[in-house]
């Protein structure tokens, strides 16, 4: 009844993305999840490559389209994602600021999947 060449490229792109969102929600979730250290570091590092594409996703719309709003919505996301990369980096061992830089790239990243869906 549907075969493979009834779907358009839009919708091989909503199943993309749908995808990607259910990786980065698990990500996101195991991230807070698991008290296993070097787990947490390997989902906060996936959780903050994600936002860093969907960032650069926002910026690359916004330029092509001229959309101000949207390049600096994707500015302030890459930023707010580099920074949690950084503050997990100066972290040292602390768990307070490894929590604050899980909850920074957590909230960069759900900046990052509205930016790019408006």
């Amino acid at each position: 009844m549907f075969g493979f060449s009834e779907f358009t490229s839009i919708d091989l792109l909503v199943v993309v993305f749908m995808i990607l969102a259910a990786a980065s929600l698990l990500s996101v979730g195991l991230m807070f999840i698991i008290r296993n250290r070097i787990a947490q570091r390997i989902f906060f590092y996936s959780t903050t490559a994600v936002t860093l594409y969907l960032s650069y996703v926002g910026l690359y719309i916004g330029t092509a389209g001229l959309f101000t709003p949207q390049i600096v919505a994707g500015a302030v996301i890459l930023n707010l994602a580099l920074s949690a990369v950084a503050l997990q980096i100066f972290s040292r061992g602390s768990k307070r600021l490894f929590l604050i830089a899980r909850i920074v790239s957590a909230a960069s990243l759900a900046g990052a999947f509205f930016n790019a869906v408006c």
